[in-house]
């Protein structure tokens, strides 16, 4: 017996945006959600991947992006007691 499943919306999870070279690469999770807004977890999870070239990604982006690394490090550097 076959089971099917009808996804009407997606659920946006865990979101991964790093610097490979000349490259900004970000990745997001993504789930199957139906209209009950139940997600279907019988679906398997996938990834929405895209690469842009730095120069062609919007200069608030990147401030955005670059005041979160310096947050992130200072707490790491006052938890560490560096």
């Amino acid at each position: 017996m076959s089971k099917t499943w009808e996804a009407t919306e997606i659920e946006m999870e865990k979101m991964v945006i790093k610097q490979e070279g000349d490259y900004l690469v970000a990745r997001q999770l993504y789930r199957f959600v139906d209209s009950d807004g139940n997600v279907l977890d019988d679906l398997e999870s996938k990834w929405s991947n895209e690469k842009v070239k730095l120069e062609n990604v919007p200069q608030n982006i990147l401030d955005g992006i670059s005041a979160i690394e310096d947050y992130l490090k200072n707490k790491a550097v006052n938890e560490e007691g560096i």
